[in-house]
Parts: structure tokens; C-alpha cells; sequence
């Protein structure tokens, strides 16, 4: 019998950790889908500056919007195809 709560505990934290990630995923869409919607009510014109390291890069705003959805369509399928790691962190974006 000990055993089996053994690995039962085991499998509930594997599974909080897969929900936590999820969870992470789903706030990263959530982040970038207002980003891109912020973006555009912005002027075409308008400077946009993309953080690489610590310094900022000038980059087209059509550019950053295709990064965007690039990120958000990949996490969205890692979701719904379960493609969760158990020890990958996911990227703020």
C-alpha cells in the first residue's frame, strides 16, 4: 500500500507540474495577444524597438507583429498537442 501512495504522490506532482506550465503558456499568449493589439493602435510610423540582450534594436513593426504571432501560433499547438516538457521553461514574450 505504501507503494502505491508513493506513486501517486509522484504522478500529482508530475501533473501540477504540467498544469503549472500550461498555465505559463497560456499567460504568455495572453501577454503577447495585448501587445499586438497595443501595437496596433500605434502609427505605422511609429518607432518600435525589439530588446536583444541589453541593448535595443530598431525593427519594423510588421516585423515584430509576425514574431508575435510566429510565438503565440507555437505555444497555442505545444497546448493543445500537449507538448508540455516537464523541465523546459517557456520565454516571456
Amino acid at each position: 500500500m505504501l507503494d502505491i501512495e508513493k506513486q501517486l504522490t509522484t504522478e500529482l506532482q508530475k501533473m501540477n507540474i504540467v498544469s503549472s506550465a500550461v498555465e505559463s503558456m497560456q499567460d504568455s499568449v495572453a501577454r503577447s495577444e495585448k501587445t499586438v493589439i497595443a501595437m496596433d493602435k500605434m502609427a505605422d510610423t511609429a518607432r518600435i524597438f525589439k530588446p536583444v540582450g541589453r541593448m535595443f534594436v530598431l525593427t519594423s513593426k510588421a516585423d515584430i507583429k509576425a514574431e508575435f504571432a510566429k510565438n503565440i501560433k507555437a505555444l497555442q499547438d505545444d497546448i493543445t498537442e500537449n507538448k508540455v516538457p516537464h523541465n523546459q521553461r517557456y520565454p516571456r514574450l
